[in-house]
């Protein structure tokens, strides 16, 4: 008789920029709910601690962020820069083609989320939030440069 836990669906979740685990979670509240009872939720975080930076976020963590962190600090997957001059705010560099954006620490993020795939406790599903969704975009990608396949379904 298989082992009940070796039947349950397990999904990691990758989250999105100025956040982290809890906040992923609280996010996922519905979703989780929906899947139901035998779903067990794995969590991987960004290395890189945030910290709010005039010009490049939008905003401060607010309090209800901060409540629902739990006294975790906020991640972010990367960092990045741009050679942009006008001082614009940091979304309308991102999206002017004129404006080269450089990259930061992008390619671990995505070897981290492969190594915990590959060699972590088995993984059916990957759900990424926000920022998280380039990793794993970045991750396929780099195996589907090698010729492998993407280790979860």
């Amino acid at each position: 008789m298989a082992d009940q836990a070796e039947d349950r669906l397990q999904v990691l979740v990758l989250h999105g920029r100025q956040s982290n685990a809890n906040l992923a979670s609280f996010q996922l509240t519905g979703f989780k709910s929906a899947l139901g009872k035998d779903v067990d939720f794995h969590f991987l975080e960004g290395k890189t601690i945030w910290r709010y930076e005039p010009g490049v976020d939008l905003h401060d963590a607010d309090p209800m962020s901060v409540s629902l962190s739990k006294g975790s600090s906020f991640k972010v997957w990367f960092t990045y820069s741009s050679d942009e001059q006008r001082g614009r705010p940091d979304i309308f560099r991102q999206q002017d083609p004129n404006v080269n954006v450089f990259y930061k620490d992008a390619e671990a993020a995505a070897d981290e989320l492969l190594e915990r795939i590959c060699k972590g406790s088995r993984i059916h599903a990957v759900v990424a939030l926000f920022e998280g969704s380039i990793v794993v975009h970045l991750a396929v990608a780099k195996l589907m440069k090698e010729g492998l396949e993407v280790p979860w379904p």
